[in-house]
């Protein structure tokens, strides 16, 4: 009997995914995987997916949103429970038996703890702070983000409406509302199980400050009401923007003027 059902998205993900099915079959039975990608050329992930694991259920959504591709994967799933697994996210041993028990407490809903790879000496301190800030939030608020394996009952997450169809945020937005879904019938919070999931660190590429800073103008303008549409445009030429801050500044010039011909030609996309 199936219980579970892990909905991952995926883009031009590669090998990547399959380091997140992995976790997800080492835990044990009575479980679905559904991997929805967007049709793209070039992008070998339906096969590498298929010949690897058979059994998982590959969906094809062309709506160019990650919100779009994790409500399709839902109306797939068999499962009473929901889990939404990033493709660069790996699950801990044991993260299934820490969901049943958070469900049977009352809870109907929650997350994990986040935690990165062993980084480079040079970033190790930051790296750590940016652990400790995510978990003390997620702690604190009970609100999670998609890198953070959110699951749900499958009857509730119908209830709440599913992801509502944002460019960005999609993740944090279904996370309130299941935090108001559980204060207006008076039940547990979402629960926060003591276990990290292993994040992959590719978002701090360009430095772990300029990505908070990122974030925090995102979330800021989400919390203001900016359509999500802008708050993606953010978000993909966050390059642009930073490297012409840089060049206000008179720092690195040649890679401003190489950063902004690149970026400036970049499509928008979604999903990734």
């Amino acid at each position: 009997m199936t219980w579970l059902s892990v909905i991952v998205p995926a883009y031009r993900e590669g090998h990547q995914v399959l380091r997140a099915i992995d976790s997800v079959l080492a835990q044990g039975s009575g479980l679905q995987v559904v991997v929805v990608v967007r049709p793209q050329v070039g992008d070998d992930t339906v096969r590498l997916v298929q010949e690897a694991y058979p059994s998982c259920v590959v969906l094809e959504e062309p709506r160019p949103t990650r919100a779009a591709a994790l409500n399709r994967g839902a109306a797939q799933a068999v499962g009473k429970v929901l889990l939404f697994l990033h493709a660069d996210t790996v699950l801990p041993p044991g993260a299934f038996s820490a969901i049943q028990q958070a469900l049977a407490s009352g809870a109907v809903g929650g997350g994990f703890l986040i935690g990165f790879p062993p980084p480079k000496p040079q970033v190790r301190c930051l790296l750590r702070l940016a652990e400790r800030w995510c978990n003390y939030r997620s702690a604190r608020w009970r609100v999670f983000y998609g890198d953070q394996a959110m699951f749900l009952r499958r009857e509730v997450f119908q209830e709440i409406g599913g992801f509502p169809e944002l460019e960005i945020m999609e993740d944090f937005a279904l996370a309130e509302r299941l935090v108001r879904y559980s204060r207006a019938r008076e039940l547990p919070l979402p629960a926060l199980i003591p276990l990290p999931v292993e994040a992959d660190t590719r978002r701090f590429q360009d430095g772990v400050w300029y990505y908070w800073l990122t974030i925090f103008l995102v979330r800021l303008g989400y919390g203001l009401g900016v359509p999500s549409r802008y708050l993606r445009y953010l978000y993909v030429r966050k390059r642009v923007w930073y490297y012409r801050l840089l060049g206000l500044c008179g720092l690195a010039p040649q890679q401003v003027d190489r950063l902004l011909d690149r970026n400036l030609q970049k499509p928008i996309t979604g999903g990734e």
